[in-house]
């Protein structure tokens, strides 16, 4: 279990690290192994690790792509990754390392959203591309790893894991849903796309949502 963050700002200006450090830490107990953080212009994207494949420090996340243009942060494990690899490398595609967040971010790279009909495995990811300004967030078919995210008052929005480490936002105001409340009282779950704090979305299953920041 790892857990992934991010904010990508509705402007020119880059996300405040300090607010994305408080969401980050706000997870810390899905990873211990290590925290990562980067800051890329309007996006921030954020990780903490537990070390499963590949325990080198080479795995740690947010990870870039050798043209630099993609950052990947990503939870799970991608259980064919090793038949993806070699699909990959047939394409001409090169790996420095031996785990499957590698894979994953070459896949993405390779065939855009399609490529989540390659894999099998339990995921939810963000890639950003420094290219086009744009962000890709997609999960698993079952919905086994989560993915919430927040559209920000002053635009843009913020992602994480776990709703309350999208609290730690002050852009996210926080509270409670009232139909979700009632959804969770009379289900034990909630259905759709939303969450018990206002404001949050939960983004659903074998699904992915793609943001511009030029727009």
């Amino acid at each position: 279990m790892c857990g992934i963050a991010g904010w990508i700002s509705g402007g020119s200006e880059s996300p405040d690290r300090d607010v994305l450090t408080r969401v980050t830490r706000a997870l810390a107990h899905r990873g211990p192994d290590a925290e990562g953080i980067v800051i890329d212009g309007p996006a921030g994207l954020a990780h903490r690790r537990l070390s499963v494949l590949d325990l080198s420090p080479a795995n740690n996340q947010p990870m870039r792509d050798a043209s630099n243009r993609y950052l990947l942060v990503f939870n799970g494990e991608i259980y064919n990754f090793a038949e993806v690899r070699g699909e990959l490398e047939a394409r001409g595609h090169t790996f420095s390392t031996h785990g499957d967040t590698e894979v994953l971010l070459e896949a993405l790279k390779a065939w855009g959203p399609a490529a989540l009909d390659r894999l099998i495995g339990m995921f939810a990811f963000a890639l950003w591309d420094r290219q086009r300004q744009t962000l890709l967030l997609g999960r698993d078919r079952l919905g086994k790893k989560p993915l919430f995210f927040a559209r920000l008052p002053q635009g843009g929005i913020v992602f994480a894991s776990e709703p309350r480490a999208l609290a730690m936002h002050p852009g996210v105001a926080g509270g409670i849903d009232p139909v979700a409340l009632a959804h969770y009282m009379r289900l034990n779950y909630v259905p759709g796309n939303r969450s018990l704090l206002a404001g949050v979305e939960s983004l659903p299953p074998a699904s992915f949502a793609g943001f511009d920041t030029r727009n």
